[in-house]
């Protein structure tokens, strides 16, 4: 068994010894983004790993790793760069991670981890995690699909992949979208990015549901970290063109970050 230093990415490996050296002929992919979830790893809701994968070029390569939210209990999660906490994970603060809630919500908030918050789960996360903030959300089903863009040149729009301006349509049916009640301008270390809809009675205005913005701040261990939210709550197959590029940028952003 070999271990890699964490600074270690994907790439071909070379092992040298008194009988010479060789180097494998396939690259040996290393692990810097989590997934927790707590469905099987063959469930559906690991569409979102396989859709992350696809844009791996825009993240050094980086493999995901599927964590089942048990193995928080016992899991080293600060060898992450990103760890993305799945929809499936809980749908109330006072049980979100199940019985062990508190060492589960540690695991994650303890590390030097950026984190992409998604659907319920991800705020239910993020209510447990920002205890200084009172995080309140919305549920609908979107039917016109589009999210309205509040920062248009924002990274999350624009880097590496080009996303529409400015509405988006993000998804090619009307699903679920969890949003954050949160008024603009946004409050001190917090970004808002896209809003659920608009009003444009006089100049056009976000309608403050926030379905994509983020939480900066120093962590225990005193590091800057991002923890950044993503509303759509449904299946990451059902995303549009724009919507797939919107979520590269996203993981790309908190990965070089």
């Amino acid at each position: 068994m070999a271990r890699v230093p964490r600074s270690a990415n994907t790439n071909k490996v070379t092992v040298t010894s008194s009988l010479g050296s060789n180097t494998s002929s396939k690259e040996v992919s290393v692990l810097h983004i989590a997934y927790v979830t707590a469905a099987p790893a063959s469930s559906a809701t690991t569409d979102y790993v396989t859709l992350i994968e696809n844009s791996d070029a825009d993240y050094d390569n980086s493999g995901v790793a599927v964590i089942p939210l048990a193995d928080l209990d016992r899991r080293d999660m600060n060898v992450f760069e990103v760890i993305v906490v799945a929809a499936d994970t809980g749908t109330l603060k006072a049980n979100w991670g199940g019985n062990s809630q508190g060492v589960r919500v540690s695991a994650i908030a303890d590390s030097d981890a950026r984190v992409l918050a998604i659907g319920r789960g991800g705020v239910t996360f993020l209510q447990n995690a920002l205890t200084s903030t009172n995080l309140t959300y919305t549920t609908a089903v979107d039917s016109d699909r589009q999210c309205y863009e509040y920062q248009q040149n924002a990274t999350v729009f624009t880097t590496p992949h080009n996303v529409s301006k400015q509405d988006i349509t993000l998804c090619n049916v009307p699903s679920s979208t969890v949003a954050l009640n949160i008024a603009h301008p946004a409050p001190a270390g917090t970004a808002l990015y896209a809003s659920t809809d608009r009003s444009c009675l006089i100049g056009c205005t976000p309608n403050d549901q926030w379905m994509l913005a983020d939480f900066r701040f120093n962590n225990t261990g005193g590091k800057p970290v991002i923890y950044l939210f993503w509303g759509y709550a449904g299946s990451a197959t059902d995303l549009s063109g724009d919507g797939k590029n919107c979520l590269a940028n996203v993981v790309a952003m908190l990965y070089k970050n």
